[in-house]
């Protein structure tokens, strides 16, 4: 039987990522906490402007908490081609399915940084950027997998100006 969907996902974030998004959303309920109380107890026009601060801090306090928190998980539905790209937070998730027209290749290259990144081509031009790694090695297998899963071409870009195409079956 063939599979015809595919779920790239991120995993699970490290215990000091999630240890650090606790802190912020715990900042975060204090601000709103301490906004609300200002604007209940002393509501006057200035009071209210000045308080505000808190809020803004809420904000800054959920973004951080948010990147450190969040999940992005790949759906691939080949048959009804669609895609759906997942942000999880917790045991909350949202994403949209999108209809794409052709998977093109996978492509391993080294980028600026020296780490080797994964990417899926699709309609011409468009890409998501899946996985990143330190060794072109892990990169080349994860391309690998992916490639015969979807069944297109590998591109290894690995050495720039001297890209090949794989043969998925040596």
């Amino acid at each position: 039987m063939e599979q015809n969907r595919i779920l790239i996902s991120q995993g699970n974030r490290p215990w000091w990522q999630i240890i650090v998004a606790a802190l912020f959303y715990t900042a975060m309920i204090a601000c709103l906490y301490h906004y609300f109380i200002e604007i209940s107890l002393r509501a006057s026009p200035r009071i209210i402007r000045r308080s505000t601060v808190y809020l803004q801090l809420a904000i800054f306090f959920f973004a951080g908490g948010f990147s450190f928190s969040v999940v992005k998980d790949y759906y691939f539905d080949i048959k009804k081609r669609k895609y759906k790209i997942q942000f999880c937070v917790g045991p909350v998730k949202m994403g949209i399915w999108k209809k794409f027209r052709n998977l093109n290749y996978i492509s391993v290259f080294r980028n600026g940084r020296n780490i080797y990144e994964v990417n899926l081509w699709y309609d011409r031009n468009r890409h998501f950027n899946l996985m990143a790694a330190s060794e072109a090695t892990t990169a080349l297998l994860m391309g690998k997998q992916l490639a015969e899963k979807l069944d297109i071409d590998l591109l290894d870009a690995t050495f720039p100006h001297n890209s090949k195409w794989v043969d998925k079956n040596p």
